[in-house]
């Protein structure tokens, strides 16, 4: 285009127009990949805290008084059902994921790496 300037196949004017437009799309484009990046590190951020809580349930519910115990377990869970004297849990996302993946059937070979409880199976 600017070579059409110079050869005044297009005005000054319409150069300067067309050159700001662009100049706009090309900030806007940029700001839009800043988010992103920022989006996509807070993401891995606040997976790995998920992650990290997940870890540590277990120990931080025994330590907790009932108050925050009930907060951790609002946290994690969205409703529990009672079938035949076990308690069936529903977690929220992105608990349901874990907690799916470590209910898999795909365990590894051999009986030691392999032990699954017995007894009522949650529907």
């Amino acid at each position: 285009m600017y070579i059409d300037k110079l050869d005044g196949k297009i005005s000054e004017e319409f150069y300067e127009e067309k050159a700001r437009q662009w100049q706009e799309e090309q900030t806007n484009i940029l700001a839009t990949i800043q988010r992103h990046q920022d989006a996509n590190s807070n993401y891995f951020a606040q997976g790995i805290h998920i992650l990290e809580l997940a870890q540590k349930a277990y120990s931080l519910y025994i330590k907790q008084k009932p108050a925050e115990k009930r907060r951790l377990l609002n946290f994690v869970l969205s409703n529990c059902t009672l079938n035949d004297g076990t308690l069936c849990p529903t977690y929220k996302k992105p608990f349901d994921l874990i907690a799916k993946g470590l209910t898999r059937s795909n365990w590894l070979p051999g009986q030691d790496s392999n032990l699954q409880p017995s007894g009522y199976k949650c529907p």
